[in-house]
């Protein structure tokens, strides 16, 4: 009888290295996110919505809960649950809307800047674990990242 060779081809050994140090990583970005934001009292998601309403409401007219949910590129379906959240820490205030009122809008409140611009004020203790890195080196994570995800390359996209 003739034994198998059970070597694994060596791109797949690699493929296997590269799967367990994004698993890391991404274990590294979270726990930092979440030590990061901890004295704020906020969820990771909460302070994307935060962000989201300060960058896509810059005419202040707010956001439904969809807009935001499409923003986030998000499939689960909990932010209303999170808008809630907000809403009870006075991060946003909710208001009708003026031509249809089924539709709630969300705009960042007062305390929610402030806490934004905490945020951004604290934001370099964000930066210490890619502090090492190169320029280069994070754009070429960066392109590479989004490779993975299926993202089109945008230095290559002719624009």
């Amino acid at each position: 009888m003739a034994r198998k060779n059970h070597h694994t081809p060596s791109f797949l050994k690699e493929n296997d290295s590269l799967r367990q140090n994004i698993l890391l990583a991404a274990s590294m970005f979270r726990e930092n996110m979440r030590h990061f934001i901890q004295p704020f009292g906020l969820t990771p998601k909460q302070l994307e919505i935060l962000q989201i309403l300060r960058i896509k409401d810059a005419e202040k007219l707010g956001m439904t809960i969809l807009e935001i949910r499409d923003a986030m590129n998000d499939s689960k379906p909990d932010t209303s649950r999170l808008v809630r959240r907000l809403q009870e820490k006075k991060l946003v205030d909710c208001k009708k809307g003026k031509e249809d009122r089924r539709f709630t809008r969300v705009h960042l409140s007062i305390h929610g800047q402030k806490i934004l611009s905490e945020v951004d004020r604290r934001r370099p203790e964000l930066l210490q674990l890619t502090s090492h890195l190169s320029e280069k080196d994070v754009n070429d994570l960066n392109r590479l990242l989004k490779k993975l995800q299926g993202q089109p390359d945008s230095n290559h996209t002719g624009l």
